[in-house]
């Protein structure tokens, strides 16, 4: 795998050979590897949401779609070269900013989080994030399930003997998404609150019926900071309240 980065400008003849961009300078982003490539059909719907060349439950198929739509709402555009055995080059454009880059803001330190006693479920399919999840709230007293995907879920809540106050979910997940996965729990676990997290942006969130504007939602990355203070957030909102 290589990558490369480089910056060019475009002038009308060539920006006329990408969707979308008008004459400029560009951060040029090239990624290739050398694996097998893809042939004329796979590349034809390669950026197509859920089109995935891997086996059932093994892939969402929204990795390229994803990044299709942040290099758009970016104002750039991304083409792919490939061939059969010798391997796939991504070309990624992105307009080079006008503006002077602005300081961050110095947050003021908040008190310490709070914590609890409850029960949380946690489900994720990335081990690593899930283990992270449950190693942060377990440090502040609460109960940690945890599943990496939904059918775990449901496996890991009928072994288990007490209530769960609260699930968090990744929205896209391998087999059962994240809100069937909702959909399953809240039959027996009626009082149940919900925390959705995803590292998907809106238009790949609203097809799963989830709004980006939810206010039970984490985009990814989000810190330990703001995971704890949103649990606790979702935890204290009163019995009734529908996430």
């Amino acid at each position: 795998l290589s990558i490369s980065t480089s910056r060019v400008h475009l002038d009308e003849s060539a920006a006329e050979m990408h969707v979308d961009l008008v004459p400029g300078d560009y951060i040029k982003l090239e990624v290739s590897d050398t694996g097998v490539g893809m042939d004329e059909e796979t590349m034809a719907h390669a950026f197509e949401p859920f089109f995935t060349t891997k086996e059932s439950g093994k892939g969402t198929g929204l990795g390229l779609s994803t990044v299709y739509g942040i290099v758009r709402n970016n104002g750039g555009s991304i083409s792919l070269k490939s061939e059969i055995g010798k391997g796939t080059t991504f070309e990624v454009f992105l307009p080079v900013s006008r503006e002077p880059a602005e300081a961050a803001a110095r947050k003021p330190e908040k008190a310490r989080a709070r914590g609890g006693s409850e029960v949380i479920l946690v489900v994720e399919d990335n081990r690593y994030v899930l283990d992270l999840l449950t190693e942060v709230l377990g440090s502040l007293g609460y109960t940690l399930l945890k599943a990496k995907s939904g059918e775990e879920a449901m496996d890991v809540c009928a072994a288990h003997s007490g209530d769960i106050d609260l699930v968090i979910a990744d929205i896209v997940l391998p087999g059962m998404d994240g809100p069937a996965v909702v959909k399953n729990l809240l039959k027996s676990y009626p009082g149940m609150k919900i925390l959705y997290i995803t590292g998907y942006p809106g238009e790949v969130v609203s097809l799963y019926g989830i709004s980006d504007t939810e206010r039970h939602l984490l985009q990814k990355p989000f810190s330990a900071a703001a995971l704890t203070e949103k649990v606790r957030e979702v935890l204290d909102e009163p019995p009734g309240h529908v996430a």
